[in-house]
This record gives structure tokens, sequence and C-alpha cells, in this order.
């Protein structure tokens, strides 16, 4: 976590977002994907959040882990996984799908969305392989098949429109795309989870 460029704001008090960006296969692999050093560097540009790394450890390094009951951390504060707000997942190849099984249950983050509380980060899926969801929509709060710049570029929603989203957000620990919503929709209650992420972070606690 200390690489040329690595971002660390451990001791910034305007940091209120944790957001965990994960490559589902080992460093070495994922550490050169010009996708996550984009949206590393975006994230880590808005001043309340901290965007971390996490990757999928060696077969001996998970043995480990798990022999002395440690849970998946973070590359830069090497704090646990389970802690954070959000976890993203790129899901680049399908072979990268039962790694994305053992990032979760080596996180000790419930697997399936339907048994995860607020206490858990809400588990985002993108890249190519979400535009065909369904074989891994349970594992997933919510998938992206494409992340818009900035702060999501869409008005915020009218207060109506912001109780019925929160209603989708309760219910389901926001929404998977393989759910009968449109596109603009989908965008809109992304937008709505970013302008309210204390509530959000309430909810959780």
């Amino acid at each position: 976590g200390n690489e040329v460029n690595a971002v660390n704001k451990a001791n910034d008090p305007e940091c209120k977002v944790r957001f965990a960006m994960c490559f589902p296969d080992v460093y070495e692999i994922g550490m050169s994907h010009l996708g996550i050093q984009i949206l590393y560097d975006m994230f880590n540009q808005w001043e309340d959040v901290w965007c971390e790394r996490v990757y999928s450890p060696w077969v001996d390094l998970d043995k480990i882990m798990r022999e002395k009951n440690i849970p998946l951390f973070a590359l830069e504060s090497q704090d646990p996984i389970k802690d954070f707000d959000f976890l993203g997942i790129t899901i680049q190849y399908e072979m990268c799908y039962t790694n994305i099984l053992q990032v979760l249950d080596l996180a000790q983050i419930p697997l399936r969305t339907k048994d995860r509380t607020w206490e858990h980060p809400i588990v985002i899926g993108g890249g190519p392989c979400v535009y065909n969801p369904e074989p891994i929509a349970d594992f997933f709060d919510i998938t992206l098949q494409e992340l818009i710049g900035g702060k999501i570029g869409y008005d915020k929603s009218p207060q109506k429109d912001d109780e019925e989203y929160k209603l989708l957000l309760l219910k389901k620990g926001l929404i998977n795309e393989t759910d009968d919503i449109s596109e603009e929709d989908a965008k809109r209650l992304i937008q709505f989870a970013v302008d309210n992420k204390d509530y959000l972070i309430k909810k959780k606690d």
C-alpha cells in the first residue's frame, strides 16, 4: 500500500465514506488494470471519500488468514473490508467468479445479498461481465454497466422520488440491475445514494 501515488487519508477529518475497490485476482494481475487506477484516482479526488484497494490473496495466504481468523483487509490502511461503507468489485472475466466468493467469504461478509444487513458494506459489481449479471446477481447489491463520471451528472430527485428510492434501499440494500428498473431510474437511484451518504451510514449504525 506504499506504492508511488498510493493515497492515505487515515488522518483526514473530511473523510467520511470508505470505499474498497477490489480486483478479484492476485495483486500481480490486478494492480496493472487501468480501470482500477482510473477509479481509484477519481474517488480519491472527492474530499469526503477514501478509496482503497483490495485483491484476492494467493492460496497460501488464504490458508493462513483462515487459520488465524484474519479478515480480508485493504491494502492502504489494512482495515478489514467488512468495516467499509462500500465494496466495489470489477468483474473482468468469468474465471474470477469463484474469486469473488473467496473475497466475500474471507472478508467475513455474507455471500448472498439477502443475508446482509446495514452492518455490512454495500457490494457493487461492475465491468464487462455485468452485461449478463444474472449468474452472480444473488451476490451483489448493485451491478453497474457503466460508471458515470464525477459525482453522477444528474439532478437530485424530487422529494417524492427520494422517499420511493429510500424504500427501495431499505427493502433490498439498494437494488440489482436484474430487477425491473430502467437505466434512468438506476442512475437516479445511484444519485440518491451519493446525495444521502450520511443517511446510508446512519442506517448502518
